[in-house]
């Protein structure tokens, strides 16, 4: 997660599901600096747009498995409606104030997960007053999930090989035992 010595920094790390086919390739960290997402303005509000595409904008963020991932500012009276691919799953996350998703009340720090449709979906989020969240979507991959940890695989083999491959520091985790977070003891220096 990025980080700063001058600022809070508020972020969502996101992992997303590969399919089998991908479950072994070489593992992929993008870091994206604010000012390389676009940015549109909508009805009292905008929209950064962090992967996949929406209003003729594309994220910078590339994902193996299609994926639409949003940051949405609402002010006062602000209102979006996202449009979501047939059978795609998202969701919704109010992570500053409260808003509306499809004309239901959600509070601060609660999601709301979305019915997948046959159809492209269009999903409206809005609020009366200032508001932050993040908005997903995802196409689904279909396969078996088997997960512990950070690891998700689709067989207990799978998955009992990369716990094995991760202690032993191989295919993918080399390094891993001598690695420390260069960010994890960061104090926040307020700036003057």
């Amino acid at each position: 997660m990025p980080a700063s010595f001058t600022e809070v920094s508020v972020g969502f790390q996101l992992w997303i599901n590969l399919k089998s086919e991908f479950k072994l390739c070489d593992p992929q960290y993008q870091e994206i600096k604010k000012q390389q997402i676009p940015e549109v303005d909508i009805q009292n509000g905008k929209v950064r747009v962090i992967a996949g595409q929406t209003l003729d904008k594309q994220g910078p963020i590339y994902a193996r498995t299609p994926t639409l991932y949003l940051d949405i500012d609402l002010q006062k009276d602000g209102k979006h409606e996202v449009r979501v691919p047939a059978k795609w799953n998202s969701f919704c996350f109010f992570y500053e104030g409260d808003g509306e998703a499809q004309q239901k009340e959600i509070k601060q720090y609660q999601m709301v997960i979305f019915q997948q449709s046959d159809q492209d979906e269009y999903v409206e989020v809005s609020s009366q007053t200032p508001c932050k969240l993040i908005f997903l979507a995802g196409e689904p991959i279909d396969e078996p999930i088997v997960r512990q940890g950070p690891f998700v695989m689709n067989t207990q083999e799978e998955l009992e090989k990369a716990f094995e491959d991760c202690r032993l520091g191989i295919n993918g985790f080399d390094g891993i035992k001598n690695w420390v977070s260069k960010i994890s003891q960061l104090p926040y220096q307020k700036a003057n």
